[in-house]
């Protein structure tokens, strides 16, 4: 069974790849450059094909054989044809399996699709890249506006991936709107202690901190995030909104156990009449908590809040898809959104050998009105790729050093 939870994590990574690769490629396709191969995984090749270009030769053989036939008829002195004689076309004049590069090259344009062995990373090789290239579609030779379409559509692709797959799973939740205090003891208390401060039953909270919350969900997140310390929470009280100042929060029991909605002493408003913006609205909202998520955390290891030991590779988010797909497939597609919108916000990261990095130089381009040497684009993605492995590889030993000692104390 467990080998089964491991294919599907490896479907996961490869879907994920898939879309973002995917993304880069649509987007250069629309601004006319040349893709020479569209890859999913990293390494030796275990499959490819090359759609269209045995159509190709094809074509080019029978054009061949016409332009004999021709030739062979002009000769015959017995053959008289009224018909003024056609002009030859080549294949490559004739064939074309990109057609938005017709009108700028008369090559045709193949692009492979391959299958790599690793199944993690991918990429779209766009012919041309380097500045020796004489292909008036290559991708140096483009506007860099659209460079930089290209470059962050990877990363957009991946952000509407957990868009939609969000609404899925907002629309097979129970739907929840603002989250709204209660006391534990019931109705008949109206006030609760909290420190130095009180809140009251029915007092909807609409900021945590200098956060504005819209749902029960983000008041959950941000009240473990920040409740650490105490908080300010602004509640609506009626009709006003009113600040109460230092608020404790119990965010995880003496035993370790991570503390929900329900007790820390609120619940959410169940609405009914759910109309199709609802969902839309709870959709986005829950995206931007996930994106501010995402953003938190990457702040905590900065500031030393986070260790490394919280960050996970490939082999810890693998652990983390087959936990949830043991559990059922909500908490599935929840993970799967949380590794998707990860995807995106990381990409647009301004670092080296990420897309963000390449957008950013593409600005620079723009602004200075000419380009980067090559060498020197080469060096600063070399320097940025060997990090950015070093802390992969870190992390990796990490997640196993770790499985291996679960599995141990399993045993």
């Amino acid at each position: 069974m467990i080998v089964l939870y491991l294919l599907l994590a490896i479907l996961v990574f490869g879907f994920l790849i898939f879309i973002h690769e995917l993304g880069h490629f649509l987007m250069a396709r629309a601004c006319k450059v040349t893709v020479n191969e569209f890859s999913i995984g990293m390494g030796p090749k275990i499959v490819s094909f090359c759609p269209g270009k045995k159509r190709a030769e094809k074509k080019k053989r029978r054009l061949m054989e016409e332009a004999v036939t021709e030739s062979a008829a002009e000769e015959n002195e017995f053959a008289v044809d009224p018909r003024p004689p056609k002009p030859i076309a080549s294949a490559e004049e004739t064939v074309s399996e990109n057609p938005s590069e017709e009108s700028d090259s008369d090559e045709p344009v193949y692009t492979t699709y391959s299958l790599r062995a690793l199944p993690i990373g991918g990429f779209v090789s766009m012919e041309g890249e380097n500045e020796d290239s004489d292909d008036p579609n290559a991708y140096h030779k483009k506007k860099g506006w659209q460079k930089m379409l290209i470059l962050v559509a990877g990363a957009t692709m991946n952000l509407l991936l957990g868009f939609v797959l969000m609404f899925v799973l907002v629309s097979n939740s129970v739907f929840t709107t603002t989250a709204v205090w209660y006391n534990h003891e019931g109705e008949n208390a109206d006030t609760v202690y909290i420190s130095e401060s009180y809140l009251q039953n029915k007092d909807e909270i609409v900021k945590i901190g200098n956060t504005r919350v819209h749902t029960g969900y983000e008041v959950s997140y941000e009240i473990m995030y920040q409740g650490y310390q105490p908080i300010d929470i602004t509640v609506r009280r009626d009709g006003k909104e009113i600040v109460i100042e230092d608020v404790i929060f119990p965010t995880i029991e003496e035993d370790g156990t991570v503390l929900g909605e329900q007790d820390f002493g609120f619940y959410a408003y169940a609405k009914e009449d759910v109309t199709f913006g609802d969902r839309i609205s709870a959709t986005f909202w829950r995206c931007c908590s996930t994106v501010k998520m995402v953003w938190d955390s990457l702040g905590g290891l900065i500031t030393g809040r986070f260790g490394v030991q919280s960050v996970s590779g490939p082999v810890g988010v693998t652990e983390v898809i087959v936990d949830a797909a043991k559990t059922n497939w909500i908490q599935l597609l929840y993970i799967v959104i949380v590794i998707t919108i990860n995807l995106g916000v990381m990409n647009l990261l301004p670092l080296p050998a990420l897309d963000g990095g390449q957008f950013v130089i593409c600005g620079i381009e723009m602004i200075i009105r000419r380009p980067f040497p090559e060498r020197v684009k080469g060096i600063i993605n070399f320097v940025g790729l060997a990090l950015l492995m070093l802390l992969m590889l870190v992390i990796t030993f990490k997640d196993i050093v770790a499985l291996i000692g679960r599995l141990f104390h399993i045993g």
